[in-house]
């Protein structure tokens, strides 16, 4: 049903999406302090794998290493032992909001709630859910109750401004964005432009998208802006945070004139129900989406526009889009650790919530060991524990230490002529692998080494070019014209641009005629104020670190 457009995940990356990898999702812990927890509750695993407290402490130090996928697996075992502990659920829910599952994350999170568990820690991450879920009022009270604890929280200031604008409340959302837009962060200007297209003022949000992208990314950016309002609010917020549109809207033409809306929202609809005949219950939230989409097309309350906001940043430089990432996961992402595989889950005694991927991968927690081995057949009883003190081990390390009983042993002794076929079908396969190895090391060490060799290239260009300040006096596709137009320009305000160098830098199909460069940024926009009372048309231009800017013209 959801299809990210490379477009869309472009201009993110150019802007810093709001969401980054290392974003706050729990507490930030020390990674060693971290380990020994690890460790700590494994080796209580060991001894009972239906310890909840254990599970409940090796998902949390699985989070505080960025494993999700372990922390999954613990906390889904710890619903499954107890079914009505409200810490397993509020950990489950931290999970989905990090694997993209928000109305899960959303239900568990009311779910902890009602079990008297508070999210205190985790506001940001419910205020997502319910955002993601359509549940606006919600998740801008947790915002708010986030920004009163800590009002240079910036990131939950720009998603608090989401909700506003989602919700429809455009002039909050422009006064909680005013702060960032004034110190020219990007990631504040985009979540503007799309405010602002969301209901429905398309050409204020075209001119940001043209004054902060490439021209050609913000022109490929124009027909995602123009569907925004044909979203429902959970879909807004989708498109925002993660660049994903519903494939059917993608299809749809751009919704003006209003009155086509009905029509293309109610197609839509029936094509991502498959053909089925439409429930009353469907006609009348489609109507109501139709309805609010021509809403918003009206103009905004005076209040958006009462106080002036600062220009737009320069546009970022073209970049190639980025690959396609896992889910993101706004755990902390410690170094990497070897990792043990987690118990066996006891039955189920209590109905579990939805997970993905319940299996955990089990971060380490010692030092290397042997590879695990699976545990023996129920039926063979295990030797008590040892009364001395042991050393903590991991849990994979304590399932190889596991003997079998020796009446077993003697069955096994029994005349198995196939374990010699199974000792050398498992040499045969050790030998590919270490070949597989070997290729795989040499692979990587050819990436390494043309990886390093890029990187030279890539600080070199930035050596040549710094990021500079220039005056931007007209633009062109042929060079040669813009050496004359320099001529003419230098004869037109000569006093004003005597003595400066003229450039040319590329700006998307065409290149633009600078003169420059500046020492600071004042000093340039002094050369614009003149340009400007001479009746020319110039503006401030800061080229970025490694764009390439070369001289024309003469003197």
């Amino acid at each position: 049903m959801k299809s990210t457009s490379c477009i869309l995940a472009l201009s993110l990356a150019i802007a810093a999406p709001v969401f980054a990898q290392s974003g706050g999702m729990v507490q930030a812990t020390p990674p060693a302090e971290a380990v020994a927890a690890l460790n700590r509750h494994l080796a209580s695993l060991s001894r009972n794998p239906q310890d909840v407290n254990a599970l409940l402490g090796a998902g949390q130090a699985a989070l505080d290493l960025g494993d999700i996928q372990a922390a999954n697996g613990f906390f889904t075992r710890a619903n499954m032992v107890d079914g009505r502990n409200g810490r397993a659920r509020l950990g489950l829910a931290v999970v989905q909001i990090a694997l993209k599952q928000p109305a899960d994350a959303a239900a568990n999170f009311d779910a902890a709630s009602a079990l008297g568990v508070s999210a205190q820690a985790h506001l940001p991450e419910r205020a997502l859910a319910y955002d993601l879920t359509g549940q606006q009022a919600k998740a801008q009270q947790d915002y708010r109750a986030v920004l009163q604890a800590n009002p240079n929280d910036n990131t939950a200031r720009l998603n608090y401004a989401v909700s506003l604008g989602v919700s429809g409340n455009l002039a909050e959302a422009e006064q909680q964005l005013k702060p960032a837009l004034t110190s020219g962060d990007r990631e504040a200007w985009r979540i503007r432009a799309f405010v602002l297209a969301m209901n429905g003022q398309m050409a204020e949000a075209r001119s940001i998208a043209q004054t902060t992208l490439p021209k050609g990314l913000a022109d490929a950016l124009e027909p995602y802006l123009q569907r925004l309002p044909l979203l429902t609010a959970s879909q807004k917020v989708s498109a925002v945070h993660y660049g994903e549109y519903p494939a059917d809207v993608l299809r749809l033409a751009a919704p003006e004139p209003a009155r086509n809306r009905d029509t293309q929202v109610a197609a839509a609809t029936e094509r991502e129900r498959g053909g089925r005949r439409q429930t009353a219950a469907e006609r009348r939230a489609a109507q109501q989406a139709a309805r609010r989409a021509s809403q918003v097309q009206q103009p905004a309350p005076a209040a958006a526009a009462a106080q002036p906001l600062p220009p737009p940043p320069p546009p970022a430089p073209t970049a190639s889009p980025p690959p396609q990432q896992p889910v993101q996961t706004a755990a902390r992402a410690p170094a990497p650790q070897p990792t043990r595989p987690a118990p066996s889950p006891a039955p189920a005694t209590q109905p579990a919530s939805r997970v993905t991927n319940p299996a955990p991968t089990a971060v380490a927690a010692v030092a290397p060991a042997a590879p695990s081995t699976p545990a023996p057949a129920a039926s063979a009883p295990t030797p008590a524990p040892a009364p001395a003190p042991q050393p903590v081990r991991s849990l994979g390390d304590t399932l190889q230490a596991l003997e079998v009983p020796e009446g077993e042993r003697r069955q096994v002794a029994v005349a198995d002529l196939s374990a010699v076929a199974r000792i050398q079908e498992q040499r045969r396969v050790a030998a590919a692998a270490q070949q597989a190895k070997a290729k795989a090391d040499a692979e990587a060490r050819a990436k390494a080494e043309a990886e390093r060799k890029a990187e030279a290239e890539r600080k070199a260009k930035l050596a040549a070019n710094p990021s500079r300040n220039w005056v931007q006096l007209a633009a062109g596709r042929d060079p040669a014209a813009l050496a004359f137009d320099l001529r003419r320009l230098r004869r037109t305000y000569g006093d004003t641009i005597a003595g400066q160098d003229g450039w040319t830098a590329t700006w998307g199909e065409t290149r633009r005629l600078l003169i420059g460069p500046f020492r600071r940024p004042e000093d340039a926009r002094a050369v614009v104020t003149e340009l400007r009372k001479a009746g020319g048309d110039a503006f401030f231009w800061q080229s970025e670190a490694g764009e390439e800017v070369s001289k024309i013209g003469t003197q």
